[in-house]
């Protein structure tokens, strides 16, 4: 498997790392140029945080690239789905904003989305192929790997 870390601070799957490289063009438009070489044949697991428009366009620029590679199998890790909390429209002149989000990034055609705690049913119901990443099995996971006592604070 394939990976494109498009933050390099967060790489939660391992794979065989896809070199690239991004900028913001003078007018604000955010690139990315994938220098890997990459198979029809292969499977290409995305990790992002949208917690911009801007990474929300470099993600949308990095699946058209990689499609135009060639490759097929596409899937992507979101850990905190932006906007999932505006999951209803309180007041008109709102926008039901997860939607938004959710309808952008099905126009992408993930083969699968892993999404860690979505807020409520409504981000899982809105986005194709979602797999809802379990708090608890994460937790007992990460836990299990750190050699020493801890203790967990959670509000």
């Amino acid at each position: 498997m394939k990976t494109l870390h498009l933050d390099s601070t967060f790489q939660p799957v391992a794979g065989d790392d896809i070199s690239f490289e991004t900028f913001v063009f003078h007018g604000g438009e955010p690139h990315i140029k994938i220098k890997s070489s990459l198979r029809e044949s292969d499977e290409v697991f995305i990790t992002t945080r949208l917690n911009t428009f801007t990474a929300l366009g470099t993600l949308c620029l990095a699946v058209d690239a990689i499609r135009r590679m060639g490759v097929a199998k596409i899937k992507c890790y979101i850990p905190y789905f932006p906007a999932a909390r505006q999951d209803r429209v309180m007041v008109p002149g709102e926008p039901l904003s997860v939607k938004v989000y959710a309808d952008i990034i099905n126009g992408l055609k993930f083969d699968t989305i892993y999404v860690f705690d979505p807020h409520s049913e409504v981000t899982p119901a809105l986005l194709n192929n979602c797999q809802v990443v379990n708090n608890h099995a994460f937790i007992t996971e990460i836990i299990a790997s750190i050699p020493e006592p801890c203790i967990l604070i959670s509000p």
